[in-house]
């Protein structure tokens, strides 16, 4: 079409339901924190926070009227990123700051334990019968993943 003509506009029309549609999910991850995701989540999590300028809130605790405000808001964000499980604790945190302590704390006595279940199985990890070997190394890099995600750090071996 030329310029000028009657070509359709490719611009948003004006209605609330519009809005509301590209608004929509800023403030939710693909995946909750569960039982065994903490690593990953709170990265994701963090992230969100930032860009949604609330990081403050789980960094310090609030000392004015704005930051309590922050802090409100930084934890309904982390209620409707978490699994049921999670909400009586962060229903009862002071805070922001206090939330997200209590969840990293609870999470980093059972990291330690999911780390070395996740070592166990990367180091038992074998081909299957009639497995492609494409799905195997996806197996061994979830396994990986998973691993980083729980916080455990790339070490290299030394050579004997």
């Amino acid at each position: 079409w030329k310029r000028g003509s009657n070509a359709p506009s490719f611009t948003r029309p004006l209605d609330p339901f519009c809005a509301f549609a590209t608004t929509m999910g800023k403030d939710k991850l693909d995946v909750k924190l569960g039982a065994h995701n903490y690593g990953t989540w709170g990265t994701r999590m963090e992230s969100m926070l930032d860009d949604l300028e609330l990081k403050p809130a789980i960094l310090a605790a609030p000392s004015t009227p704005e930051e309590v405000e922050q802090s409100r808001k930084a934890i309904n964000v982390l209620i409707k990123n978490v699994e049921d499980m999670h909400l009586a604790t962060l229903k009862s945190a002071a805070n922001a700051k206090a939330a997200w302590t209590t969840l990293a704390t609870t999470f980093a006595a059972s990291s330690n334990a999911r780390r070395l279940a996740l070592r166990q199985q990367l180091t038992r990890l074998s081909k299957k019968p009639k497995e492609a070997i494409a799905e195997y190394i996806a197996r061994a890099r979830h396994l990986q993943q998973e691993l980083l995600g729980a916080g455990h750090t790339k070490t290299s071996r030394a050579k004997s």
